[in-house]
């Protein structure tokens, strides 16, 4: 669940030598539904969105190699056993697939600031599905997902990567709603008066740095505290519950929002960013972290946790500081899945 996005060790030359392009996706067999969240129809606010369905596995991503620009919500659906999302990054003109994997590689943090982060979904668990309604831009584009494996091997290392063109003109509608927002920032989460469940939810991104928001439920039995404790201190409170992925939105660059399809059931939650900072630290460290209440009416409320870090002005995405990733003997590269 922590994953501190790339900064553990990953094979360059597997990732960079190999084939990595979208394959069309399959409609994913049957699971039980994520005890944290369910998808159902509710509409977007644009009339008319383009679907696209996405296949999450061990350790697979499988997603359509074209697809049109404008209006469009990504129903991902985790076919595998570990909790997977996916990380959405635009390649600017002169960016390329190997520049990004190797700056990754380098230094995540300068990566952050240096490639668009398009919001995606976000903390599916097996079984569970997760929808996301984004304005695609054209351009191409690489989706990977970054959580790490009980070895703290991010997953796109075991495979877990592809990419696909957005082709064709944006349109002039919007897939992302008005009204009751959640809003990211340094270093917390803001929700808007009146938030429930139940809706396509606002979320945007209007600080200085990228931001993520990933949900987890407090299962039975366990407290909120003890999953903070959790997430805070996961080497050191290893037998302590860690919650159940429930959804949310992939790391966005500043100023993108999308809309997040929002069914948590009532219970408590906890909403955390794991993004790191250029003083090898994370958001979640610095204070963004929050401790989330569904009523049974449905009514959202969201309370931020001290955590005893500093809230400095935002430097997350300047050069220096982070911990760059060793890469690990060449030959020993992932299997790309396409």
């Amino acid at each position: 669940m922590n994953r501190h996005w790339l900064t553990a060790a990953v094979v360059v030359a597997g990732w960079v030598g190999a084939s990595a392009t979208g394959t069309a996706a399959t409609t994913p067999p049957g699971g039980s539904a994520n005890p944290g969240t369910v998808v159902t129809d509710l509409p977007a606010s644009a009339a008319t969105v383009n679907v696209v369905p996405v296949s999450l596995a061990d350790y697979r991503i499988e997603v359509p190699a074209e697809i049109p620009a404008g209006p469009t919500r990504f129903v991902a659906t985790n076919v595998g056993r570990e909790e997977h999302h996916m990380t959405l990054v635009r390649l600017a003109e002169g960016q390329t697939f190997a520049a990004l994997i190797a700056d990754l590689v380098a230094d995540p943090v300068v990566a952050l600031g240096k490639y668009e982060l398009v919001p995606g979904p976000q903390s599916v668990g097996p079984g569970g599905t997760q929808a996301i309604d984004v304005d695609l831009q054209p351009g191409a584009y690489v989706a990977l997902c970054v959580i790490p494996d009980a070895a703290g091997v991010p997953h796109a290392a075991k495979g877990m990567i592809t990419q696909f063109t957005v082709t064709g003109s944006p349109a002039a509608a919007t897939a992302v709603p008005d009204g009751p927002a959640i809003h990211l920032e340094e270093y917390r989460f803001v929700a808007d008066p009146g938030l429930t469940t139940g809706r396509v939810v606002r979320v945007e991104n209007v600080g200085g740095a990228s931001h993520e928001i990933a949900f987890y439920r407090v299962d039975d039995g366990a407290t909120v505290d003890q999953v903070i404790a959790a997430m805070l201190n996961p080497a050191g409170a290893p037998a302590l519950p860690r919650g159940t992925p429930s959804g949310g939105v992939t790391a966005m660059s500043p100023k993108h929002a999308a809309g997040l399809v929002l069914t948590l059931r009532p219970g408590a939650y906890v909403a955390v960013c794991f993004l790191p900072t250029s003083d090898k630290s994370d958001h979640l460290h610095k204070g963004m972290l929050a401790s989330v209440t569904v009523a049974a009416d449905g009514a959202l409320t969201l309370e931020m946790v001290p955590t005893g870090a500093a809230t400095s002005a935002p430097g997350d995405t300047t050069p220096g500081g982070s911990t760059p990733m060793a890469p690990m003997p060449v030959g020993t590269g992932p299997t790309m899945h396409t």
